[in-house]
């Protein structure tokens, strides 16, 4: 146990919240600050009616495609999600995800189907994937992508797929924009061939998809969704474990002035206003560069382009004609990203929850917008693919817009987020975790896990640490 050691979290995402508990349950007294009054982060529900009895009325939505993930290991998930009092729903295996690309509609993956494109494309593509040789030194992603892929799947499949995600070209973007937010795997036989080719080639397996992610169990893999209501009573009741503890200190609404360094550790952070928290060890959910600002390690970053992203949450007069609880949209011109489908996501869904969606559109900043015209819009594209019944009509809609969101990263803002995590790696008593990362929440929470033990010098939950 780490008694005696104070922690500063800065960030109270579903990540900040995560590591601030198991700081907590080593033993170490906790800080956990975030500017925001109301904190959460983007796993906070949108009310669509303050003031309503939500549970009846079914109007609390989440901000896009939140669910709990397994880790793998029982006891860091008894940590984190078990321990809670929350009443839990698990499904062995992936979420019910689909896809639309070239135009058809899957229900049954979310990595892209590239036979969509036509037996031609997929068979030449198949070709060129096993000639691919991935190269580390790409200098941006169409390098990256052509020495993963080969060119037909870069032109046919990712280019239009990532200018719609960020309405930049391949080459303006860092060799690793975009992961976790399109799949890098793709499919292009059916089941029977691609386990056939996945033997022969180990080295396809992170580069060639089954078409169907239902039947696949991967050991250890399961998703958790709250038995009622939205994703945001992960963030409750782990915020109401936190009130509990004496040790801990929750401060909605702090904002961060600078961190200050005593050689190469963090011994405090300073609030706007000249309040000084004294610390053992910092956990920063923030980007790296912002931690640089903060400890003036570095004054001057690369200016960070970004997409505006709005929510569009509609109510439709008829349920939906599928049965994923997510798909995406990697055709352009679409204006969906993506979209959430409450009737699948909840267990106990509402009348008005199973006739709900979420829709993710991207969008440039400033640009003007009719709320009324994108929410017909999003829903007329819904039914175009499938993805809702022709003719369905909209009820209800509420839309919410999120200014410079969706970060771009460019090669010059990549080249720096490496300079800077170098330069915090320096620091010996700082975890950097950015809860905004594209990573797999499962990831983030098993290197919180290995972070925290790290910093408190004690074991770790998970054995696999």
């Amino acid at each position: 146990m780490a008694r005696g050691k104070r922690a500063v979290v800065v960030g109270a995402g579903a990540v900040g919240i995560a590591a601030a508990r198991l700081l907590a349950r080593q033993g170490a007294a906790v800080t956990l600050i975030d500017p925001a009054r109301a904190i959460g982060g983007a796993w906070r529900a949108f009310e669509a009616e303050p003031g309503a009895d939500v549970e009846e009325q079914g109007l609390r939505f989440d901000r896009g495609f939140r669910v709990g993930e397994s880790t793998g290991d029982a006891r860091l998930d008894h940590a984190l999600f078990g321990s809670l009092d929350l009443e839990w729903r698990r499904s062995p295996g992936y979420a019910r995800e689909g896809h639309v690309v070239g135009g058809r509609l899957s229900t049954h993956a979310r990595c892209p189907d590239a036979r969509a494109f036509g037996e031609a494309v997929a068979a030449r593509a198949l070709i060129e994937i096993h000639g691919a040789r991935p190269d580390a030194l790409a200098v941006d992603l169409a390098a990256t992508l052509r020495a993963r892929f080969g060119p037909t799947l870069t032109e046919t499949l990712y280019r239009p797929a990532f200018h719609k995600l960020f309405g930049v070209d391949l080459e303006t973007l860092a060799p690793e924009a975009g992961r976790g937010r399109i799949p890098s795997r793709v499919t292009l036989t059916d089941h029977g061939q691609t386990e056939r080719h996945l033997r022969e080639s180990s080295a396809l397996r992170a580069r060639l998809a089954h078409p169907s992610s239902r039947g696949l169990r991967a050991p250890g893999q399961a998703t958790l969704v709250p038995a009622r209501g939205p994703a945001e009573g992960w963030i409750r009741a782990g915020l109401a474990d936190l009130a509990r503890d004496p040790s801990v200190s929750v401060r909605p609404g702090a904002r961060l002035a600078s961190v200050r360094r005593r050689g190469a550790s963090v011994d405090a952070v300073i609030l706007d206003g000249g309040e000084l928290i004294p610390t053992s060890c910092l956990v920063w959910t923030r980007s790296a560069a912002s931690l640089l600002r903060a400890t003036h390690l570095a004054t001057a970053t690369p200016r960070l382009p970004a997409r505006d992203v709005a929510l569009v949450h509609l109510v439709a007069d008829v349920e939906p004609a599928t049965d994923v609880v997510r798909a995406q949209l990697y055709d352009e011109p679409a204006q969906i990203a993506s979209a959430v489908f409450y009737r699948e996501l909840r267990p106990a869904a509402s009348a008005l929850e199973r006739r709900a969606v979420t829709c993710e559109v991207l969008l440039d900043p400033h640009a003007p917008l009719d709320e009324r015209a994108l929410s017909q819009a999003a829903l007329a594209e819904l039914c175009e693919v499938g993805l809702m019944p022709a003719g369905a009509r909209l009820e209800r809609a509420w839309f919410e817009r999120f200014s410079g969101a969706l970060p771009i990263p460019t090669v010059e803002v990549g080249q720096a987020d490496q300079r800077a995590r170098l330069a915090v790696g320096e620091l010996t008593n700082v975890a950097l975790l950015p809860g905004g990362s594209d990573a797999p929440l499962r990831c983030t929470l098993r290197a919180a896990d290995r972070e925290v033990s790290r910093l408190l010098g004690t074991s770790p939950l998970s054995r696999a640490a």
